[in-house]
């Protein structure tokens, strides 16, 4: 009889093993989904853990769904093109997933895109037309506005654009621009970091724009498939409680 229950236990303990053995090996079997992103301090930075506040956020949304995922940073203006030709699945963080005709995900979170500007600079504006005759800087391909693309196509502002904000604040400091378009928190983010920048600007709140931000993936049937994990994945996460979570960590 002892016999017996020995026997069954150990069937019992086999079984258990193949049974996780089955279920890894399922897991394993997903590709590791990869996702190109840019420097955005403090949103995405390549030194901070997992790639910066949203790319935990993203990863933590895939391990809900045990899938793991590879980042890749990129200049700004490749990442859309490179996700275009399938090399990556999605992009992230970016507004305007549909302009491009992309599918966007759930929202990371949200986004104010303002300007910057000399904190002893008095003129002032009330409307995008007002800034006729200025130069305005701009991260190369970054979105603000319609308006604001046909003032620039009619010339009515001109465009100055830049790989990254930290040169459009070093030609803003030096006034070889009049303007800078920023998001507000990486304004703030690099207003404390950088020495020679305290005290010498402000976020100009006029024509602010409040955004979603996403990931865009492609139209591929894979860019459909793990779109679809991500949002499920995210919808698991209580977002705000994690995002303060990292800052207090890393911030």
């Amino acid at each position: 009889m002892k016999f017996l229950i020995y026997l069954a236990f150990k069937l019992w303990l086999f079984s258990l093993l193949i049974f996780s053995f089955l279920i890894k090996k399922a897991y394993s079997s997903e590709p590791t989904v990869k996702l190109a992103t840019s420097t955005w301090s403090p949103y995405t930075l390549e030194e901070l853990p997992d790639s910066g506040l949203l790319g935990a956020l993203i990863k933590e949304a895939y391990k809900k769904e045990k899938i793991k995922i590879e980042i890749i940073f990129l200049p700004s203006a490749r990442a859309p093109i490179e996700t275009k030709k399938e090399v990556y699945l999605g992009y992230f963080p970016t507004y305007d997933c549909e302009l491009n005709d992309f599918q966007k995900s759930f929202p990371l979170g949200k986004s104010t895109m303002g300007f910057a500007k000399l904190a002893k600079n008095k003129w002032n504006w009330s409307k995008l037309a007002d800034l006729s005759g200025k130069t305005i800087g701009n991260v190369r391909d970054r979105f603000f506005s319609k308006e604001f693309n046909s003032l620039i196509e009619s010339k009515t502002i001109s465009l100055e654009e830049s790989n990254n904000d930290t040169t459009n604040l070093t030609k803003l400091l030096h006034a070889r621009i009049d303007l800078a378009v920023i998001e507000k928190n990486i304004f703030e983010y690099l207003i404390s970091i950088n020495p020679e920048f305290k005290n010498q600007f402000v976020f100009e709140t006029k024509n602010s724009i409040n955004r979603n931000l996403y990931i865009c993936f492609n139209k591929s049937n894979d860019g459909k498939k793990y779109l679809n994990i991500f949002n499920s994945g995210l919808a698991k996460i209580d977002k705000d409680n994690f995002i303060f979570q990292y800052i207090m960590l890393n911030y």
